[in-house]
């Protein structure tokens, strides 16, 4: 894991970029981000310098959630305006969803508790104590087709698959060793 890069205190935009990546038959998976000023990471190269974390129990869309909340309590607070960039669906919609679901408590139409109801509260809790914006990023483009910020939030992806490879052993891998 590496350590939390410090965004400078007098950058007009950072850049906050998250992404997760699930193994879902075992609920194992890796969130990561990278921080930094928006031009600095337009061209970032290193994937050392996403920061990961494994998460047990986990879905999809639970870990694009979890990821996002570690990351924006983790990273400094930045002088400038912070921008979320994720590819994520999920995250990106539920600023527009906060009033419905605050009315409703976080229950559906039938009355039970939303599956991530825990992970909302604590998302629109940060909302507003650390304001920020979000924006959509697509996700698993053709390497022709990035640019800046997109070529950066591969590397995240590319980091938090990784992690999850090395984590989950493959069929090769239990064959070998005689399991």
């Amino acid at each position: 894991m590496s350590a939390v890069p410090s965004p400078s205190d007098s950058c007009p935009h950072c850049a906050l970029l998250t992404d997760g990546s699930v193994h879902p038959a075992t609920g194992l998976g890796f969130g990561g981000y990278l921080c930094g000023r928006s031009a600095d990471l337009s061209i970032a190269s290193d994937s050392t310098a996403v920061c990961l974390r494994r998460f047990k129990a986990t879905t999809a869309a639970r870990l694009e959630l979890q990821t996002l909340i570690w990351a924006l309590r983790e990273i400094p607070i930045c002088a400038g305006e912070l921008v979320v960039y994720t590819d994520s669906q999920t995250i990106v919609g539920l600023p527009s969803r906060r009033g419905r679901l605050e009315r409703a408590e976080y229950r559906s139409r039938r009355g039970t508790l939303l599956k991530q109801h825990d992970l909302y509260r604590e998302f629109y809790d940060l909302c507003d104590t650390r304001p920020f914006t979000i924006k959509k990023i697509p996700g698993h483009q053709p390497t022709t087709a990035k640019t800046g910020l997109a070529s950066a939030f591969s590397l995240v992806d590319r980091a938090t698959r990784r992690a999850l490879r090395q984590a989950i052993p493959t069929d090769t891998d239990t064959k070998n060793n005689g399991a």
